[in-house]
């Protein structure tokens, strides 16, 4: 149905936009010939043609009757803004004044006449032979002394011979647009105008009717349902295209208020096309809000707004300048709305087709319209008629929608009625199963009592046990500190040195280890497998092995201790071959110094000694070998180094490179570790060690620890 109304239309439009207008009297080189009952033919007459025309000159009616004519004579085509004339080379400026003349020929006189005005930009006085027929505003040759003024209307006068003058003065300082430019100016029987122009009045007053209602009406529908915003802006829509139809055209505020403001009725006019285009978008969104653009659709909304912010903080001869952006905002509004429409259209929207049904009466009679104007076809103004189908099949549209969602509500309070009707069945059957959940939940709270009551005694015995063990953990600490060397025995026999040595847990893995015989002095770091208790008991039993083997007269340097230590580490651990399952051993460091000699010896066990000298770190390598059983077991390697003033030696287990950032979680690396020796070398042993200390903390940002450190430096 939708589709045969929307093909009837068309075929309707198209049959009016073929009837050929009659040929029309034109105006040519100023002269309206209407002899040959050319007014009875046709009604009347439009004054488009060529005016005779006169820059910067007001000519009388006298001033023709000599018999040198005035001059300059220029022609002109009416209408035209003289702006966009060109004479002896130069352009014509929006501001100025000038005289426009035609000489109208008739047949006779006996019947009244009657001129219908449009605007004209923007003071003018209309004289017939001389006689003031009409004016608006205030014409003057001076821009202090002119004032701005509209008339829309008809004249009636007697024409007062079958040759007579028709001479309009205008002057125009206001506006950025000057001259004769409006084509709703006509000449012809006074009875024929008179009675088209009042119907056409009756009609606008018609329109202006009809929108007031519909915009109440939608304004009362909101009222009572405020989730429906499309009634809102609809009628915010026709509200202003209600104002709009005040100020233009008939211009029908000034029969209401003759002394309007001219500067406020210019921007009324131009503002309704802004407020127009954004209460349309916000209209059409809200009726397809799930096809809208909201990128496209700000930026429409923002240039039309834009365009609003310019017209009411400039003036007239600026803002109208910006005719064209206007233009172009309500075109991309246009062309916004119609994509919302078509896209609608494809999903089988009632309402899009609708909607597209009243777009097209108005297209087409706004088409109709400019074909009249033009004389191409012989119909009448339809636009009005247009705008007021346009603007009921959008009231329709609304009232569909609103009783879409009445029949919803319909359908709902139905459902609520049945769903209260079986509400008191439904609410005993659910008091019935509360009830046996209830009884359900008490048995289960009981039992869960019950288990939480054991959990909290087993929690007192688990922690009683944890007590204890965390007690017997620390008094192993104090017994593991005890047997490490006090900080004394080194000092009396180096001279400098730090020892930064840090349990993962109360109990470490790591240890190092002082001695002297026959006037030598062993340093060892070592690193247990594992942390806590099993790394603590390696520990124990690393200090025990060394302290029976350092007093070992066949043992003289470091790498025989090392082998001596790997025998002790595999009888006691029953490491019997390298397919042993026990592969607990530890990594070592030993330094021996012989004070006479000046000798250093080394020997390491996965581990190296970093000496540093002349501010570059050299490194003695250890043996890639533990002290434990091997796959690969070879003779640990014996190193001599002799020492020179200022030498640094620094031994280490790898707890300090492992540790990680609490953010990254990388690990701090052996090779940072060097740099950060080499950088602090030079300060004294006990600084080196806080210096230690404090980076490793602010790597670690608040990270755990996660390996026992060991770091000693000396100085010999």
């Amino acid at each position: 149905m939708m589709k045969k109304k929307g093909i009837i239309l068309f075929l309707s439009l198209a049959f009016t936009l073929a009837i050929r207008a009659e040929e029309a009297p034109r105006i040519e080189d100023g002269i309206l010939d209407l002899r040959g009952g050319q007014l009875d033919k046709v009604g009347e007459v439009s004054f488009s043609g060529e005016w005779e025309f006169y820059w910067k000159q007001f000519l009388s009616h006298k001033d023709f009757q000599d018999s040198i004519p005035p001059a300059p004579k220029t022609l002109i085509k009416v209408p035209a803004v003289w702006n966009s004339i060109t004479i002896d080379g130069e352009k014509l400026p929006q501001k100025g004044f000038g005289t426009y003349r035609i000489r109208v020929l008739l047949d006779t006189v006996s019947e009244p006449l009657a001129i219908r005005f449009g605007s004209i930009s923007t003071a003018f006085d209309a004289y017939i032979d001389g006689k003031l027929i009409n004016s608006a505003g205030k014409v003057s040759s001076e821009e202090r002394n002119a004032k701005p003024g509209y008339f829309a209307g008809v004249s009636i006068f007697q024409a007062p011979a079958n040759c007579f003058d028709i001479i309009i003065h205008v002057s125009n300082y206001h506006y950025s647009k000057g001259g004769l430019w409006n084509n709703i100016t006509y000449i012809g029987k006074a009875e024929h105008i008179q009675e088209k122009w009042s119907g056409e009045l009756e009609l606008l007053l018609l329109l202006l009717g009809c929108i007031t209602i519909i915009a109440l009406y939608h304004i009362g529908l909101f009222q009572l349902n405020r989730t429906f915003k499309s009634a809102w802006y609809f009628a915010l829509f026709c509200l202003v295209m209600g104002v709009r139809a005040m100020v233009v055209n008939e211009i029908y505020i000034l029969k209401l208020w003759p002394e309007f403001n001219w500067i406020l009725l210019v921007k009324i006019e131009y503002l309704t096309l802004m407020l127009g285009t954004i209460s349309f978008i916000y209209f059409i969104n809200d009726i397809f809000p799930s096809y809208r653009e909201r990128f496209f659709c700000r930026i429409v909304i923002g240039l039309n707004l834009a365009g609003a912010f310019i017209v009411v903080f400039t003036a007239v001869f600026f803002f109208t300048k910006a005719l064209y952006f206007y233009q172009f905002a309500l075109l991309l509004g246009a062309g916004y709305s119609v994509y919302i429409i078509i896209k609608a259209l494809i999903r089988r929207e009632r309402t899009a087709q609708i909607l597209i049904i009243g777009m097209l009466a108005l297209f087409g009679t706004i088409i109709n319209d400019m074909l009249y104007v033009s004389r191409v076809v012989n119909t009448s103004y339809l636009a009005t008629y247009g705008f007021m189908f346009f603007i009921v099949s959008q009231a329709y549209m609304l009232s569909y929608i609103f009783q879409k969602m009445f029949k919803e509500s319909r359908k709902l309070a139905i459902d609520l009625e049945d769903i209260n009707k079986n509400l008191e069945r439904k609410v005993a059957e659910r008091t019935l199963e509360i009830k046996e959940r209830n009884v359900k939940l008490r048995e289960q709270n009981e039992e869960i009592t019950a288990q939480r009551d054991n959990i909290e005694k087993q929690h007192q015995v688990v922690k009683h046990q944890k007590q204890v063990i965390t007690d017997s953990i620390n008094y192993a600490q104090r017994i593991q500190r005890a047997v490490l060397p006090s900080n004394n025995k080194f000092t009396g026999h180096l001279k400098d040195h730090f020892i930064f040595y840090k349990p993962r847990d109360i109990v470490s893995g790591d240890f190092y280890w002082f001695s002297t015989s026959e006037d030598k002095i062993l340093i060892v770091a070592a690193d247990c497998t594992g942390h806590g208790v099993p790394g603590a008991f390696m520990s124990m039993l690393g200090m025990a092995f060394l302290a029976e083997i350092s007093r070992m007269p066949e043992v003289k340097t470091p790498a025989e201790i090392l082998e001596f230590m790997r025998e002790k580490v595999k009888q006691s651990l029953h490491q019997y071959d390298s397919n042993s399952l026990q592969k607990e051993g530890m990594d070592m460091a030993l330094c021996m110094y012989d004070p006479k000699s000046k000798v250093m010896e080394f020997a390491g066990a996965y581990s190296p000694l970093y000496l540093i000298r002349d501010g570059e770190i050299i490194i003695h390598k250890g043996d890639r070998q533990p002290v434990a059983v091997y796959l690969r077991e070879k003779e640990f390697t014996n190193n001599e180094i002799k020492i020179r003033p200022d030498d640094r030696f620094y031994i280490f287990s790898d707890g300090y490179a492992d540790q990680t950032n609490g953010k990254t979680y990388k690990k701090f690396m052996v090779r940072k570790f060097r740099q950060v020796l080499v950088d602090i070398h030079k300060l004294p042993m006990q600084e080196q060690r806080i210096k230690l200390e404090t980076t490793l903390d602010e790597w670690q940002n608040g990270g755990p620890q996660i390996d026992d450190i060991l770091v000693i430096g000396f100085q010999v």
